[in-house]
């Protein structure tokens, strides 16, 4: 009885905007991480937006896996359709948005760097024949991948949620395992994410499906104080191992990329989950619900002004290039939500809505 106090009843809500409210955090790390490190100062936090910004990137599978969680898939082939819409749209609208503006200023553009995002393929190609403006666009590719994953999984949905905990453990335990055997195997294949990163990536988007699925029996204070013990002994074995094993493999992908944001991730999503609360009120629903529409455009254009204003078109003052990245930012993700948002209604022949309400 006591332990089904202490875990949230999230199923009965229509909708969970703590899950929001952990997405804007990692909008805004992500946003930040790519604004420190273009800008041109050193200084001591600069390594730890970089790490944050990782870190939080991975809150974008585990929260994508959980909302897929939530909800059984009817019509299969409707539904990857209406998702091939949803990516690609806004993916060849930022491939020819980056085409335009680095043709304005006179960079060199080369059809093998086009290539691979016409595909959605972006995540497996080496950095440097990938366009500087849309590099991280290696999260659609990875998405996709998850969004195909989903299929799969939606179709043992009800079996998922009768799975034993033991074996569920016993699942990731193994899965985590490949990706250690993965980090080493393909570790010669010079991709713009390592391959067994890509992997990790999955099974946290799969870990994520399971927690809705399995109606949040995974979220409960005791798991949170676990997690948050892992958390502080996961930052002791990182800096430690930075330390002795610093630039393996081992260190780079399994510890530090993948065993590291795992434990850290899940811990904020606890955290977050019994926090939340503290916060909410009408003005914060919201807040969050206009960026719950947006949250995959700002993600995709805050590139570009960054790349405009900090790479093509610098004025030579500091100042000044930093307050036209944070004023273009906002300016141009809502020039491109409202693109995006009018072709892809177009395309799915549904009404226009380009700002939603929050639901009670």
């Amino acid at each position: 009885m006591r332990r089904a106090e202490e875990k949230m009843d999230v199923s009965s809500t229509k909708k969970d905007f703590s899950i929001s409210f952990l997405r804007l955090l990692a909008l805004l790390s992500v946003i930040l991480t790519h604004f420190f490190t273009w800008l041109p100062y050193d200084f001591a936090g600069k390594q730890i937006f970089t790490l944050l910004g990782a870190v939080m990137v991975v809150v974008f599978f585990l929260i994508s896996g959980v909302l897929a969680g939530n909800k059984k898939i009817d019509n299969p082939r409707k539904w990857i359709l209406k998702s091939i819409v949803k990516i690609f749209v806004p993916l060849y609208c930022m491939i020819f948005v980056a085409i335009v503006v680095m043709l304005l200023a006179n960079k060199n553009i080369s059809a093998i760097t086009i290539i691979p995002y016409l595909f959605n393929v972006q995540a497996f190609i080496p950095s440097e024949l990938l366009l500087p403006p849309l590099r991280h666009l290696w999260f659609l590719s990875v998405i996709f991948l998850c969004y195909c994953v989903n299929l799969l999984l939606n179709k043992y949905r009800d079996n998922i949620a009768k799975v034993k905990t033991v074996n569920v453990i016993l699942l990731f335990a193994f899965l985590s395992f490949l990706i250690i055997a993965f980090s080493f195997l393909f570790s010669f294949v010079k991709s713009h994410q390592p391959l067994a990163l890509i992997f990790a990536y999955v099974v946290i988007y799969v870990f994520g499906y399971f927690i809705s699925a399995r109606n949040y029996a995974f979220v409960s204070k005791r798991n949170m104080l676990i997690a948050s013990i892992l958390s502080a002994l996961m930052i002791i074995v990182r800096v430690v191992s930075q330390r002795f094993i610093d630039n393996t493999i081992f260190y780079t992908v399994v510890i530090s990329d993948f065993i590291f944001t795992f434990v850290i991730v899940i811990t904020l999503f606890l955290l977050v989950k019994f926090t939340y609360r503290f916060i909410d009120c009408t003005f914060v629903r919201r807040l969050l619900s206009i960026t719950d529409n947006g949250s995959m455009s700002i993600y995709l254009a805050h590139s570009i002004p960054i790349y405009i204003f900090g790479y093509c078109y610098s004025t030579y003052s500091t100042v000044l290039d930093i307050m036209l990245v944070l004023i273009g930012i906002p300016i141009f993700s809502l020039l491109f939500y409202l693109l995006t948002t009018i072709l892809i209604s177009l395309i799915l022949r549904k009404p226009i809505k380009l700002f939603g309400k929050p639901k009670e």
